[in-house]
């Protein structure tokens, strides 16, 4: 991994390098060592080095009190960078009204009263693409997740890319009779019509922390059959993320008990 040396060191430039590594560290699935929610590689030399430093060069009483400070950095990184995303010093205001601007409202689709929203011309767009992934790996990162959920169609489009970043496996939930083996299914209700959402039974283990991502939240259907496919093989819903979210149709309302986030916003 490369990070910028600058001329002039202080807390925030520790601070990207340290979030950077941590990003980094998540890519990798092969020797891994947890340290609460962050899983650290061992071959990723300056987290690794810097646990170790905690753990074997102080006295046995003061382990426990540095790994918490250790912790405590990692998680300080992360809430630091929050509000930013990875590209630049673009806030995640700016993003979200540049991202805005190039997503196309197509009236009338499926049916007419319904306004459709169009991610290709963002899919389409090499740096809105990677903006868009970036921000769900940033928001991902932050949180315990063992495994992403893709709701199809247009959540396997970013969901991919984003397990990919975080070297984390990707279990695709998908339309009634899309799937070869054994399934569980779960009915929802779109803002339109009605739909089964299926899975692998063997997809997801029991204890896993499971994050869901799609491309926009409606209603909140399918993110909530979604979570109760995830629920019923006995794993945890650990968030759910959308790169746009229709606001006035309160479907964050179905799914409020769970961790959701989102970028773009559409208020009517």
């Amino acid at each position: 991994m490369s990070v910028s040396v600058v001329a002039q060191t202080s807390i925030e430039n520790i601070h990207v390098q340290l979030y950077y590594t941590v990003c980094e560290a998540r890519k990798a699935t092969a020797h891994t060592n947890r340290c609460g929610d962050i899983q650290i590689c061992i071959w990723n030399p300056p987290l690794f080095l810097v646990k170790w430093i905690l753990i074997h060069t102080l006295k046995e009483k003061s382990k426990k009190a540095n790994l918490d400070m250790f912790n405590w950095l990692v998680q300080i990184t992360m809430e630091r960078r929050s509000n930013l995303v990875l590209n630049g010093q673009e806030t995640t205001a700016d993003l979200s009204e540049r991202l805005k601007m190039k997503l196309r409202v197509v009236p009338g689709f499926p049916k007419q009263g319904v306004n459709f929203i169009d991610i290709t011309t963002v899919l389409g767009d090499a740096p809105s693409f990677k903006s868009a992934v970036d921000f769900l790996t940033h928001e991902f990162s932050r949180r315990r997740v063992d495994l992403l959920v893709g709701i199809e169609a247009r959540g396997f489009m970013l969901g991919g890319a984003v397990a990919y970043n975080l070297g984390l496996g990707f279990v695709p939930a998908r339309k009634k009779g899309k799937l070869p083996s054994k399934i569980i299914s779960e009915e929802y209700v779109l803002e339109y019509n009605s739909e089964y959402l299926e899975m692998h039974s063997d997809a997801i283990s029991s204890g896993q922390h499971v994050g869901i991502v799609d491309d926009l939240l409606a209603t909140g259907g399918t993110a909530q059959a979604a979570s109760k496919l995830v629920e019923k093989i006995g794993a945890v819903v650990s968030c759910i993320g959308f790169l746009v979210e229709l606001d006035f149709l309160k479907g964050r309302e179905k799914i409020k008990k769970y961790d959701v986030f989102s970028l773009v916003h559409y208020n009517e």
